[in-house]
Order: structure tokens, then sequence, then C-alpha cells
């Protein structure tokens, strides 16, 4: 190597690491004062180091809000295919950003395709393409890019299914109806858990009613119920509309207007049944029982114990009916705060072990009598194997009666964290020796594939990876580069295992830039990110939640005051701070983490009312979650949330 060689190579391993970890401004105006000095590459290495400096200085420009000057762009004719299509992507990205989508357009068109390897970069690179056709009004060119997104080998299912959906949106603003309905009927009628199905329905229906009204009755019931069962409440409701009324399912009527939580339709119905007056059928007290539910959100206790006394008077004691009648008046009470009344009707509920409610009401009854002063004793059969909530029954048992019950809790529990004095120390321990096997193969300090990484572009380096052979030692540094992007999170099993792959870091720039903004812990955001979308930027949900803390866009709209489109929610530095501003709120409303995580996932009024009847005691509150959705979900955070707690600080 000559001595220019040499001089440029240490130049950009100083540019490469120095600028990876300061901000973006200082590197810019280093360049525009030209401190930093352009040199041509003259060698295989040096059209490495030259190709990160020139990616270095593109984002830097993205990121510092600068124009992107025409000698950097110059500089791509003196680098060497395929690595040019690593600057080709980033311009395009930089010239998105900056709204001048023609520039952009001609960027990504250069880029050849065919030479990208890892499917990860190949699917957001595509999909870049996409986005960049369809600002344009390109509407055919985009559906074709969609189309070849299916067509990957690695991708996921559903993120093939959203290709579908956008292939069709895409023909269908092209003027192409009748292919864009075929598409639509695809993913609409899909009866496996598609997120993009309602997404497809409504489209369908909006573009060709007919498809759908000419669905003979037995087969809308039959979809009326997969789409309740899959959460497609709101396609339940439009084909509702298509049925004639006497013929439709009163109890599916009633489950749809449930999960789509429009209580007022659902009392109306319920009340038209009561005030009939005629023996009901089954049908009838299934849709009032529905009602009865729907009463939890509001807090009414009048309308509540109508619909109680309905069922109960025509329900046979030994009927399902009658016995789940029993636990949603019981957990009425207890969520209202009334202790000593719930017990009654949670007793009744246990009378019959074969209930699909007894352990839930077992545990309430427990909790109800130990609050109310009345009884201390553990039912028997809340420490059998089979009862969900057995660690839930012995960590209240020692820590609020201070019984010794000998129990060693699953590790994959948050009552195991709870219990842990050494936590911090085992996982810097652990994550000490998961870093000392990192990048000890062929993905060295030396190469290019870690110069890459380490400058904050993975997806390039797991790319260049996948044209390499690599040694065995290698697998567990892939491992931790897919953890950083959010494409591998594996089950925890063990805090003595690799807590860096199972609660990785992803998009940490992004989250921690919005949690310092708003005050929101780090530890917090990286938890709930993980249970909400397992850091996937393009998670979407059966509801219409986008993006990795799954916000719905009404929500957003709420929050910023403006319109939100799902594509800004798809960008994880927006969606992570609209999470930001989210959480601020709900800190200002709650003290407690417990009631910030259960009101993230059940929804502040709910939980404003449970702030109100319980306990302050941050576990105790867990404890009496009274939907058992919530309370997992609130277990499983503040369990991550433990976690990341050792992991920032490392």
């Amino acid at each position: 190597m000559g001595q220019k060689e040499k001089l440029f190579t240490i130049l950009l391993l100083f540019v490469s690491f120095f600028y990876a970890d300061h901000s973006s401004e200082k590197f810019t105006e280093d360049l525009e004062n030209d401190e930093i000095v352009l040199v041509e590459p003259v060698s295989a290495d040096s059209q490495e180091d030259f190709i990160l400096y020139n990616l270095i200085y593109i984002e830097s420009c993205l990121r510092g809000s600068k124009d992107l000057p025409q000698k950097i762009i110059d500089n791509f004719d003196l680098v060497q295919k395929p690595l040019k299509d690593y600057l080709f992507l980033e311009t395009a990205k930089f010239f998105l950003k900056k709204g001048d989508y023609k520039i952009a357009e001609s960027f990504i068109e250069k880029v050849n395709f065919s030479q990208i390897k890892d499917e990860r970069l190949l699917y957001e690179s595509l999909r870049l393409k996409a986005e960049i056709y369809s600002r344009l009004n390109l509407w055919n060119k985009e559906a074709i890019v969609w189309n070849g997104i299916q067509k990957i080998i690695g991708i996921s299912d559903s993120r093939k299914k959203e290709a579908l959906l956008k292939e069709a949106l895409a023909l269908k603003k092209s003027g192409s109806t009748q292919k864009a309905t075929l598409l639509f009927e695809i993913l609409a009628f899909d009866y496996s858990l598609n997120p993009f199905g309602s997404r497809a329905f409504y489209e369908l229906f909006e573009l060709n009613p007919s498809k759908v009204n000419s669905i003979p009755v037995e087969k809308k019931n039959e979809l009326l119920r997969q789409f309740v069962k899959n959460g497609r409440s709101g396609d339940a409701l439009i084909l509702l509309k298509t049925i004639d009324e006497k013929k439709r399912d009163f109890s599916l009527v009633a489950n749809a207007l449930y999960r789509a939580r429009l209580n007022k339709e659902l009392f109306e119905i319920s009340d038209s049944i009561i005030y009939k007056n005629n023996k009901p059928g089954e049908k009838e007290i299934e849709t009032v029982l529905k009602a009865l539910w729907a009463t939890l959100r509001c807090n009414d206790y009048e309308k509540a114990k109508k619909y109680f006394d309905f069922v109960i008077k025509n329900s046979n004691q030994k009927s399902n009916a009658f016995k789940e009648a029993n636990y949603a008046f019981g957990s009425f009470l207890f969520s209202d705060g009334k202790f000593e009344e719930c017990t009654v009707f949670f007793n009744e509920t246990i009378k019959d072990p074969q209930n699909k409610f007894y352990y839930n009401a077992l545990f309430k009854a427990l909790l109800s009598n130990c609050i109310s002063k009345r009884e201390t004793s553990i039912p028997e059969n809340l420490l059998i194997k089979e009862n969900p909530f057995k660690e839930r029954t012995i960590y209240f048992a020692r820590k609020f009666l201070g019984k010794e019950i000998n129990y060693d809790f699953s590790k994959k529990s948050l009552y195991f964290l709870l219990e842990q004095k050494d936590l911090k120390k085992i996982v810097k321990m652990n994550s000490e020796k998961f870093n000392q096997r990192l990048f000890k193969g062929k993905i060295n300090g030396n190469s290019f594939i870690y110069r890459l990484y380490k400058s904050k572009f993975p997806l390039f380096a797991l790319n260049e990876a996948k044209k390499k052979k690599l040694s065995k030692d290698d697998g567990i540094t892939i491992k931790a580069m897919l953890a950083s992007i959010g494409d591998y999170c594996k089950e925890f099993s063990d805090i003595n295992e690799d807590i860096s792959l199972s609660h990785p870091m992803a998009y940490k720039e992004e989250i921690s830039k919005a949690a310092k903004k708003y005050g929101v812990e780090e530890s917090l955001m990286f938890a709930i990110c993980r249970n909400e979308s397992r850091f996937n930027p393009f998670a979407y949900s059966n509801t219409g939640a986008v993006g990795l803390f799954q916000i719905m866009p009404e929500t957003a709209k709420k929050l910023l005051q403006r319109d939100v489109t799902e594509e800004e929610l798809f960008d994880p530095e927006f969606n992570a701070e609209v999470a930001a501003i989210y959480l601020k709120k709900l800190q200002e409303m709650f003290l407690s983490k417990a009631m910030v995580v259960s009101s993230y996932n059940a929804g502040e009024e709910v939980v404003l009312r449970w702030k109100e009847k319980f306990y302050q005691d941050e576990v105790l509150f867990i404890l009496m979650i009274p939907y058992f959705e919530t309370q997992n979900y609130t277990e499983k955070v503040l369990f991550d949330k433990m976690i990341y707690d050792c992991l920032v600080k490392e």
C-alpha cells in the first residue's frame, strides 16, 4: 500500500469511527470547510473506505438537514460496481426525504437490485422504490414493485400480504379496477390472522359492493364468525348491514359491536330484547350477556344490574350463561372497588371447577377477601399447577400476607425478577461475556462489514456478509447485527443467556432521542416496543395500529392536532416520537409505571377508574387489574423494562 493510500485509509477509519458517535452537523461543517479532503480511491481497500466515507457524509447531510454537494455525487463515478448501489440507495433516500422525487427516481433506477443478496436490504430497497413512484403518482410502476416484493424469498408472510394490498391500491389508483378487485378479494376473505384483510375488505366493498352483497347468508354468517374471531369487528359490521335483520345472528352482532367498542349500539339492542317481554332464546341471552361485559368500560351500575338480572332470570343455574353472568357482574363490582359485595358472585362462579372463569373468580375472591379483611387463607386450588394465577397467588401471599410458601418462580415471570437482588450484576456480567464473543471471526475490527455496521449501515453490512463464506464464530455476530435492526428477537428463557438477543435495543437512536425529548424512560419505551411490534417498523394490526409502537392514526391525530398518514407512522423516528408524546401524557395522569403501561393497552379512561378504586402499591395494582389481557401485557412490559433498565445503563 502506497503512502497516498495509507493516508487515505487512516483518514477514513478516523471519519467512520469518530463521526459515527458524534454529530452529523460537525461532520458536514468540517467537509464544507475543506477540513476533510477527498482522495481518489486506487485499490480495493480504499474503494471500500471511499464508499464508507461518502455514505457517512450523505447520512450526515440528511440528519443535519444540509444540501448534498454536487462534488459528492461526482465521486460516484470513482466507485466500482456493485458497491456503487449503496451510494445510489442512500442518495435516493436523501432526495425522497427532501421532497425532490424526480431526482430520487433517477438514483433508485440506477440500482441493480439483482445484485442485492440480503432479503432484508432487498425488501427495504424495493419499498423505497415503491414510495418514490407513489410520490410521483406513477401507480403502474409502483404496482410492479409491490408485486416484485411478494416474490422475495425469506421475508415474512405478513410483509408479502402487505405488498399484495399495496399492489392492489396502486392498481386501483391507476384505473385497473378489475385487477385491483381480484387482489382485494384474495386478502379480504383470507381466514388467517391477516392484518391487511380489514383494509382489503373495506376497499373491496367500496369498489364493488355486489361482490359482498351477493354472498349467500350462510356464507356471510361464517365470514362473520371468522371476522369477529380474528379481531376484524369493523368488517363484521359492514357485512352485517348486507344481511336482513330477521336473518341476523344476534350473538354475532353483539360480539361485533362489543369488539368494536360500540357500547351505545350494543346497549340499544340489549334493551330492545329485554323490553320485548318474550321468552328469550339462547342467542338473545348471549347478546345481553355481552352487554353486561360492556358495562365494565362505562361503569354504569344500573345497566350492569339490569343485564345481570335478565340473564340470571332466563338461564338455568347449570348453564354457562348463568356462571359467566355471575363472574361478569362480580368483575364489575370488583372494578368499582366493592370488594365485599363482589365475592358473593365470585363464590357462585367457583361452584363449578370446570367453568372457564373458575381460576379468575377464585383469585379475585382471594384478593377481595384479603382487602376487605375477612379472610387470609389461600384456597388449595390456587396453588395447583393448572392454575394460570398460581405465581400471582404465591407472590401476593408472600408479600402482602406474610406467608412462607416454598416455590421457585418461572424465570420468565415478573415476580421472579422482583425477587432478584443481583439482577443488574447478572445482566452486566452476561452482557460483557456476550460482547466478548462478537467480531471474532472473519467479521472482525478490520473488515469492511464491521466498519459498515459500526458506521450505522447494518443492512449494507448484512448484504456484504451474504457475499462472504463466514466462519462459525461469525454466527453470533450476525445474530447481534440482526438484533440491532429489530430483525432478530429470540424468546427469553433465562437471565443467564444472551439477553442482548432476547432484548435488543433496535432503533436505539430514534427511541432514545424521543425518550429524552419528552422525559420518558428509555427502558420503558424499549419494553413497550418489544411487546407491541417486536421492533418491526412495518408492523400493522387488525385494528389499524401501525409501526414500532402500534400507534393508531386517530391517536396520532389527537396528539399532534393534524392529520397523520400510515406512511408517516411507518417511519421509526416519527412513530417513536408520537409514542413518547403519548407516554408523557400518561405519565402526567398516573404516577405508577404499572398504570401507565396498563393504560397504553386498555385506555386511560378505564385505568382512571381503577386508579380511584385500587390500592396505589404498584404490584398490588397489577394483581388487581380486572382485564386478563391487560394484566398479562402489564406484567410482560414491566418484566422487559427491568431487563432494559440494566441494559440501557450498560
